[in-house]
């Protein structure tokens, strides 16, 4: 999302909650930035509230419009990461980690990335 908006590109946002919820000031900001030129989702009514299920729940859309899965690791092993970990497996998708900790454990099918520029390419390459 936020990658895509910098570089100019369109993209598509899901939102854990619905639209009209409580929102900081940055994810309204983002939000109208998406609006422009991509498209705003969310799979709940307007009004529904944030929370912890929903964004779990949200993971799947946001894996399935996805070109690729980064994720941005200290040590894996949380069950939202997780979660996304089997989702791209499941679909397909490409999974690259960049992580901080060398002895980090994540499934075989993951890219290490080792380096903040190996990083920049990968989100380049996307958008």
């Amino acid at each position: 999302g936020a990658g895509a908006v910098v570089a100019g590109k369109p993209t598509q946002l899901v939102l854990t909650c619905g639209h009209e919820a409580d929102l900081s000031d940055e994810e309204v900001t983002l939000g109208v930035q998406v609006e422009k030129k991509g498209i705003l989702l969310s799979e709940y009514s307007p009004l529904v509230k944030k929370s912890p299920e929903r964004e779990a729940a949200s993971r799947r859309l946001v894996v399935a419009l996805a070109q690729a899965v980064l994720i941005i690791a200290s040590s894996g092993g949380d069950e939202l990461t997780e979660a996304t970990f089997d989702m791209a497996i499941q679909q397909g998708k490409p999974i690259f980690v960049f992580n901080s900790v060398p002895d980090a454990n994540f499934p075989s099918e993951v890219i290490p990335l080792v380096r903040e520029e190996e990083v920049d390419l990968v989100v380049r390459s996307l958008v």
